[in-house]
């Protein structure tokens, strides 16, 4: 292979056709949690995906650089990186994501190193997050080896209608819609109960920041973020909370997922959280063929609440995050 200085060129420009070629070689990371679901056709998936990448680059939202081999005339690679608003808004300083990393699988480690050095030079911001499919551990090690400090492992479970059953159980404990009298509650214990992400474990975030955040998080699925929120109330006080979403895939299917469970700390380990994750099953049955999940994978309080509730682990992702310099307290 020629030296690196000789073979690579970048631009903020592509076509349809590489960028198809580059996913065709990287199917199992760019379909991700969603591969295998059999309410979700693959090809819709896909194509679902670079229409919305393609969009956000039409629009200028998102920056993508690609990579190419001049002398074989053919693809290396493709970041597509974008400002992450929510993050830039919440923290005070600039913060990008990478949404996409495509390489060709035979791209050495060092190469990955050297594209991916390129990308967050130009990027010119405080923070970079990304978070990489474990099925591509040398993109991961290359970011790593950048300066990127790992923050959490993302796993993902799948409920789908047609192969799992429902749970069942009964507390005595009542579930229904959150009433937006209680957003300041809801918030309030929304900054107190979420300890394990990846904010909490960057180290150059603050922990009240962090905690701010869930807060802010919980109180905006009450105004449009999330479908639903569903609470639990014991003698009409609110106990804990479920958020739930739905994503479409085109125009043609969807599915569900469930954003943030919380339990007020006094009731944990009553079963609660169980009865909530049943309560959005039920809320969701009639309107996605499949929800979706994410914990930690230190968190292994959710990850057994998912696997009781009937969930199967269907991807892992590394969430890393590149700093420029730190953040003070």
């Amino acid at each position: 292979m020629p030296a690196l200085a000789k073979q690579q060129s970048i631009s903020k420009t592509f076509d349809q056709a590489l960028v198809e070629r580059l996913v065709s070689m990287n199917k199992a990371c760019v379909l991700g949690k969603l591969e295998g679901d059999k309410s979700l056709p693959e090809t819709l998936v896909i194509h679902s995906i670079i229409e919305s990448l393609q969009s956000k680059l039409a629009k200028g939202v998102a920056s993508g650089y690609t990579f190419l081999d001049n002398e074989a005339d053919s693809e290396l690679g493709l970041v597509i990186a974008e400002k992450s608003g929510w993050d830039t808004e919440h923290f005070g300083v600039s913060i990008d994501k990478l949404i996409l990393c495509l390489f060709d699988p035979q791209l050495s480690l060092n190469h990955r190193v050297a594209l991916l050095q390129r990308v967050t030079r130009a990027r010119q911001t405080r923070m970079i997050s990304a978070r990489i499919n474990m099925l591509d551990m040398r993109s991961v090690q290359a970011l790593e080896q950048i300066g990127a400090i790992l923050t959490d492992i993302l796993l993902t479970f799948r409920f789908e209608y047609k192969t799992s059953i429902l749970p069942t159980g009964n507390t005595g404990i009542e579930v229904s819609k959150a009433a937006a009298s209680e957003t300041e509650q809801l918030a309030g214990m929304g900054e107190k109960i979420f300890k394990i992400d990846r904010f909490d474990c960057d180290p150059y975030i603050p922990s009240t920041k962090s905690d701010q955040l869930y807060g802010k998080w919980v109180s905006n699925s009450l105004t449009g973020l999330a479908d639903v929120v569903l609470v639990a109330r014991k003698q009409n006080r609110v106990i804990g909370f479920i958020t739930c979403k739905i994503e479409n895939v085109g125009n043609e299917c969807s599915f569900g997922i469930i954003d943030l469970v919380g339990v007020h700390p006094f009731y944990q380990g009553r079963g609660i959280a169980s009865l909530l994750v049943n309560a959005s099953l039920e809320w969701f049955r009639e309107k996605v063929g499949s929800v979706y999940a994410g914990t930690q994978a230190a968190n292994n309080k959710a990850v057994r609440l998912y696997e009781k509730s009937g969930f199967r682990h269907v991807s892992s992702e590394a969430s890393l995050h590149l700093w420029s310099g730190q953040m003070g307290e």
